[in-house]
């Protein structure tokens, strides 16, 4: 059958119109597609979100070292070889502490049986004390170092056997100190440590109530006592 313009023009519309709903469809899909990738990249990015608050939080929350919690402030007390602390200690992070402390020495705490110039002298520490500063580092899980200096006021006390020469000898004013620490964490409640250094306090003053006759044996006074002491200290510390 012959085609009239009015059946090709029908059928030039319909197809058009087909192709229109198909291109139309297609469009569609696609932004379908588009809004459904959307969602899905924004409820992603939403749950990251949540999963990362989370875990912030739950670095806030989790408690120091041994299920204990971080805390600022504390205070210790010891004993050792250069005799009785007491102490405040600052916490500014969880590797840095900073302690003011004070170390008093009880009068004969060491008695040393010496010989100046020869003769015998048992030489005994008098009461003496030192206020200073500690600075803590935590370079591991339970390692400090520590530095500090103080005013330092210890002294020793020599009297000869025989009681005619005595005297004692001064150190001060200022003491050093240098180690190694374990323990002590920046943690509410108890803590134990040990610290094990030096203290550097110079040589001391040498004084004699009687001056000697025989000169050696000032010489051998001043050149006998040390200028360096080493120093062992067991404490407890309680995070406030």
């Amino acid at each position: 059958m012959k085609k009239t313009p009015i059946s090709l023009s029908i059928l030039t519309f319909l197809s058009f119109s087909a192709t229109a709903m198909a291109e139309e469809e297609a469009a569609t899909e696609e932004a379908a597609t588009e809004e459904e990738a959307t969602t899905e990249e924004a409820a992603t990015e939403e749950a990251a979100t949540e999963e990362a608050a989370t875990e912030e939080a739950a670095t806030e929350e989790a408690p120091a070292e041994d299920d204990k919690a971080f805390t600022k402030h504390g205070v210790f007390g010891g004993v050792g070889f250069s005799g009785l602390s007491l102490g405040y200690s600052y916490n500014a992070s969880d590797k840095f502490t900073l302690a003011f402390m004070g170390v008093y020495m009880p009068p004969g705490v060491m008695v040393v049986d010496d010989t100046f110039g020869g003769v015998s002298f048992p030489c005994t520490t008098g009461s003496g004390s030192i206020f200073g500063a500690m600075a803590n580092y935590r370079f591991a899980k339970n390692l400090r170092a520590v530095g500090g200096i103080g005013i330092n006021s210890m002294s020793f006390v020599f009297d000869s056997k025989n009681k005619q020469i005595s005297g004692n000898a001064d150190y001060g004013p200022m003491a050093f100190y240098g180690g190694l620490g374990w323990g002590l964490k920046p943690v509410k409640g108890f803590s134990p440590g040990v610290d094990i250094g030096a203290v550097y306090t110079g040589a001391p003053d040498v004084h004699f109530d009687t001056e000697p006759a025989d000169g050696a044996v000032r010489t051998d006074a001043e050149a006998h006592f040390w200028s360096v002491f080493p120093a062992i200290q067991l404490s407890v510390s309680y995070g406030l």
